[in-house]
């Protein structure tokens, strides 16, 4: 679906730009990617949501930037037959504002200026909770999202007291829990998704049928 700015083009594996199904060779790791950008200096985020043709449901593995506007992901497919895939990208809006408050903290902004950006922060936090339900982690504990999601809201209230203290706000802010937390919601909305291609999976022996 085309993005008014998220563009992702050159995805692979493909065949004529996706005219022809790609093959693998059933169990193989499959590398994924995709040139992903956008317009400004956002943080992105991208997955594959692949599926065999009997199942109804994507699954979806992460995207990583390995280099600029260059991503990739690997897959292992354990059936033959025909898998489709697509690639989703969007742009990941408390990141964002995350390494902007980053920046100000290494460049010592004046506490004023700070508490000003941690009331803004405090809003896209909130706007991102409802969506809590479709965080895509499933090694954690049971209830272990439940317990992050409670500390989030204290973080976010810490954000809007002007008696609490900044350091510890922000050190909160910053930590990897944090940033876990919302790197798995996924958007509802304003998501760009490529073209669907096609991958045709093969048993081990046909790769030496040629020979």
């Amino acid at each position: 679906m085309p993005h008014r700015h998220i563009i992702i083009e050159n995805v692979t594996p493909s065949v004529d730009f996706g005219a022809y199904p790609a093959k693998r060779v059933v169990g193989d790791l499959c590398d994924i990617g995709a040139h992903i950008y956008r317009d400004g200096d956002p943080i992105l985020q991208a997955v594959v949501k692949w599926r065999h043709k009997d199942e109804r449901t994507f699954h979806e593995t992460p995207l990583t930037e390995v280099e600029n506007d260059e991503w990739h992901g690997t897959v292992q497919f354990l059936q033959c037959g025909r898998y489709e895939f697509k690639i989703a990208a969007w742009t990941n809006e408390f990141a964002t504002w995350q390494e902007c408050l980053r920046r100000k903290v290494k460049s010592n902004s004046p506490c004023e200026d700070i508490r000003s950006d941690l009331l803004e922060g405090a809003v896209i936090a909130t706007a991102l909770l409802p969506s809590q339900k479709s965080l895509r982690g499933h090694s954690a504990p049971r209830g272990a999202e439940s317990k992050e999601a409670l500390w989030i809201m204290e973080m976010i209230a810490g954000m809007q007291s002007p008696d609490e203290d900044i350091s510890i706000v922000i050190e909160r802010i910053l930590s990897p829990t944090t940033t876990r937390f919302f790197s798995l919601i996924h958007p509802s909305k304003d998501v760009a998704t490529s073209a669907t291609y096609t991958i045709v999976v093969e048993p081990k022996l046909s790769q030496f049928s040629a020979w």
